[in-house]
């Protein structure tokens, strides 16, 4: 009989997930793994290859859920409706709220799973009913970033066993449990994004057609013509096909009138912006401005500002100094430490 209860590990046949379950085997828990299909453009066969020969090896039942036609729904299109409105959408944040700590997790509850585990490099600091959100050890992995949505209800059902480890760790507890995936490289950008960058994907799934319109600058002064909006991003430089006397850089995305538009580099940036659909992770919504370091997007550095708490979820948010390339629809995110406060998505 284990001493410790049942937990469904999220198994994606890669060396975090399957070093979670081994840990935990280790640490008494029982242990049941569960792999999602998500999309057909994902290789799902080798996945479920490699988290079988992990699931035998460790000795350990493993199941397959479908949510296909949910990850459709939530996530892709969601995905396709932001480039379609000008924004730069955070698939894997959305991901993590609907479908891995959402369908997932109400999955593992009906396996009689008692937590659901998963290989993010995240820590928890748990006093009483109350659960703190910590950026893992390993900086250059810390993925709190993607999971500052998740609720308490949430959080206290999750165990993020890899949090205080960095990958060196993990790929050598791997390797100490003959873990075939151990030296597997790690994947690369979105689940989705196998076949081609996000640009191919809108245009074999979102039949978006390239509408040209012009190119301006921050006076309205036509400079060029673009080739579709969905096909730039904010802050973006080469690609713009403008001769000019300086570099130009993409500043915005006006879609009610079709037009891109540029700044030199002195032109761009900005010291506030505007943060809707704000999560706090403890449940209780700031009354008063507060201070905090912030990340506008997961690869920034953290810039001092001050957020004030709106009404309908939103915050203002003013940095300590001007930051370029704020970009709509990216989420921008609050610490205080290594405590993850919340964050909300880039509105303006």
């Amino acid at each position: 009989m284990s001493s410790k209860p049942k937990v469904v590990v999220a198994m994606s046949g890669g060396v975090d997930s399957s070093t979670t379950a081994a840990i935990l085997i280790d640490q008494g828990y029982e242990v049941t793994g569960l792999t999602m299909l998500l999309s057909d453009d994902i290789d799902n066969d080798a996945m479920m290859d490699s988290v079988g020969k992990v699931s035998e090896s460790l000795g350990i039942e493993s199941r397959v859920c479908d949510f296909r036609s949910d990850f459709r729904q939530m996530v892709i299109n969601d995905f396709i409706e932001s480039y379609q409105s000008g924004l730069t959408p955070n698939p894997c944040v959305v991901c993590n709220k609907r479908i891995k700590f959402g369908k997932m997790l109400d999955e593992a509850r009906k396996m009689g799973g008692r937590f659901l585990a998963t290989g993010h490099y995240v820590r928890m600091d748990r006093r009483g009913d109350a659960v703190r959100l910590l950026k893992g050890v390993d900086q250059k992995k810390d993925q709190s970033y993607f999971l500052y949505r998740l609720t308490q209800e949430q959080l206290s059902r999750i165990l993020f066993p890899l949090g205080e480890l960095d990958k060196t760790e993990t790929r050598r507890i791997a390797a100490e449990y003959g873990l075939v995936v151990a030296d597997k490289p790690e994947s690369q950008d979105l689940c989705f994004l196998t076949k081609g960058d996000y640009r191919d994907f809108l245009k074999n799934n979102a039949k978006i057609t390239r509408k040209s319109g012009t190119i301006v600058d921050l006076n309205g002064k036509q400079v060029g013509k673009h080739n579709g909006l969905w096909n730039y991003t904010i802050g973006q430089r080469r690609g713009l096909g403008i001769s000019a006397s300086e570099p130009l850089y993409v500043v915005g995305l006006d879609v009610k009138n079709n037009r891109l538009v540029v700044a030199t580099n002195e032109q761009r940036g900005s010291d506030q912006c505007n943060v809707k659909q704000v999560n706090n992770i403890s449940g209780m919504i700031p009354e008063l401005p507060f201070e905090a370091s912030v990340k506008i997007r997961y690869t920034a550095k953290e810039t001092k500002a001050e957020i004030t708490p709106l009404p309908n979820r939103s915050a203002s948010v003013k940095f300590s100094k001007p930051l370029p390339d704020i970009t709509p629809g990216q989420s921008l995110v609050f610490y205080q430490g290594d405590e993850l406060i919340g964050g909300g998505f880039i509105e303006s």
